[in-house]
């Protein structure tokens, strides 16, 4: 899907599980992913699919007592000249398999925040209630740049201005109870952006926002990259963001790809049946059955599967429409091309 020379994240057959004394949840379960410099990314499905474990797998803070079983996190890491232009070019410093360093250990946390920052779903359960978002933006610049204290709130005063944050000089000092959603929203993308690293992952960042502050803080995000060249992971169920933010998705279900293509694909010619299902229940102004009367809302049938009783062949089977019986209950599909970017895992492509 990506030029070698323009990669910025390589995620290769990574797994995370979570040995429980009931059995083993395989949370992600054999993910391939790839980002590029600059590009948005999105990663959709139900809760519980294994999305935000993937992502936390990503930035090395998978959940105790989760732990990558296997796979490759390939990080592709260019100089401070190269990571801040525009065109990109080939020659890394180093690549840096994440999945090989030591989480706690000096170089995941040297690499977590100053190159790959996080925004989480809900900051009040984010940020420490007892600092000042002062002292939380601060002491994140102090241990990623090198600067004195005084700068470093300068810095930080000039990250909450650029993610408009009203009278930051005042705002900094308070305490995040003291701010509403959409100022604590804004305040912690301007903690993640703070290093100006070279991927975001933002998971669900507007799912506890009104419409009216969820609008405003995904028009912030899109100007901040264009502004900042960063590349962004979306995590989300909202395929209405998917649509306005990214230009590549992957579709998750119970840790696997299921599909993924360029989203003007994926809107217009989705091959796999959850893919399908999913678009069918976003909700349409107007639309009408032959007889005049309100169309209801599709649902998906049934509900993501218990972790600890996966289905055997295709775990999507069960609520599947299109399902080939012998076929699809039986045996696991594989991941198959069928269009330029385009793959998709169903016994009907094979």
């Amino acid at each position: 899907m990506t030029e070698n020379n323009n990669l910025l994240l390589e995620v290769k057959d990574l797994r995370t599980h979570f040995p429980l004394r009931l059995g083993t949840v395989r949370a992600v379960d054999g993910v391939d992913l790839n980002i590029r410099y600059g590009q948005t990314v999105g990663v959709v499905g139900e809760s519980g699919c294994g999305k935000s474990v993937m992502a936390r797998s990503v930035m090395r803070i998978e959940p105790t007592p989760g732990r990558i079983m296997s796979g490759e996190l390939l990080l592709y890491r260019r100089t401070a000249e190269k990571r801040k232009s525009d065109i990109a070019q080939p020659g890394f410093t180093d690549i840096i398999d994440m999945a090989q360093l030591d989480p706690k250990g000096p170089e995941a946390r040297g690499i977590r925040g100053a190159e790959i920052a996080m925004i989480f779903q809900e900051p009040m359960a984010s940020f420490s209630p007892v600092h000042t978002i002062a002292w939380q933006i601060i002491e994140g610049i102090l241990i990623h740049q090198d600067v004195d204290r005084t700068e470093a709130r300068r810095i930080a005063i000039r990250m909450l201005e650029q993610v408009s944050m009203p009278h930051p000089e005042r705002i900094i000092d308070r305490y995040p109870h003291q701010l509403s959603g959409g100022m604590r929203q804004r305040a912690m993308i301007a903690m993640a952006l703070s290093c100006q690293p070279s991927l975001l992952v933002a998971d669900e960042p507007t799912t506890a926002l009104d419409v009216t502050t969820q609008a405003q803080i995904l028009t912030l995000m899109r100007e901040l990259q264009r502004d900042l060249g960063m590349a962004i992971m979306f995590i989300t169920h909202d395929l209405g963001v998917v649509a306005k933010m990214t230009e590549y998705v992957y579709v998750m279900y119970l840790g696997k790809i299921v599909e993924s293509a360029s989203v003007v694909d994926l809107f217009h010619d989705a091959k796999h049946p959850y893919t399908e299902a999913l678009l069918r229940s976003i909700p349409q102004l107007g639309r009408r059955t032959h007889q005049g009367k309100a169309e209801p809302l599709a649902v998906i049938p049934g509900g993501v599967p218990d972790p600890f009783s996966i289905p055997s062949g295709c775990p999507f089977h069960p609520r599947c429409h299109r399902i080939v019986e012998g076929v699809c209950n039986v045996r696991e599909p594989t991941s198959i091309e069928v269009g330029e970017n385009h793959q998709v895992r169903c016994v009907l492509y094979e």
